[in-house]
C-alpha cells in the first residue's frame, strides 16, 4: 500500500467523462498513443474556470495542461461547429 499525502477535499462544480472510448492510434513519431476526448461539465449554476488538467495513468503523470496550452485544447460545446484544428495532445505510449 502506498501512503498518499493528506489532500484538502474541495467541492468541485465540474464533472468529467470520456466523450467516446479511448483508442490506440499510431503516431507519425512511430509510437502508439492513446486518443481520447474529455467532456467537462459545469454542474453548478454559477460560472466556473478550468485552470488545469492532469492526466495520470499507470501511477504516473502522462499530461498536464495549464494556461495557453489548456485553452488551445478546450472549447465550449456551443462552439462545436467551430472546432479547433485537428490537433490533440498525445501524452502516452501503449
Amino acid at each position: 500500500m502506498i501512503a498518499m499525502p493528506a489532500v484538502r477535499v474541495q467541492t468541485t462544480a465540474v464533472a468529467v467523462q470520456l466523450a467516446a472510448p479511448a483508442r490506440a492510434v499510431h503516431g507519425s513519431d512511430g509510437r502508439e498513443h492513446v486518443e481520447y476526448d474529455l467532456v467537462t461539465t459545469n454542474t453548478f449554476t454559477s460560472p466556473v474556470k478550468l485552470d488545469s488538467i492532469l492526466i495520470r495513468g499507470a501511477g504516473r503523470r502522462l499530461l498536464s495542461l495549464t494556461g495557453k496550452k489548456l485553452a488551445a485544447y478546450t472549447f465550449a460545446l456551443s462552439a462545436t461547429r467551430r472546432r479547433r484544428q485537428s490537433r490533440s495532445p498525445r501524452p502516452s505510449r501503449r
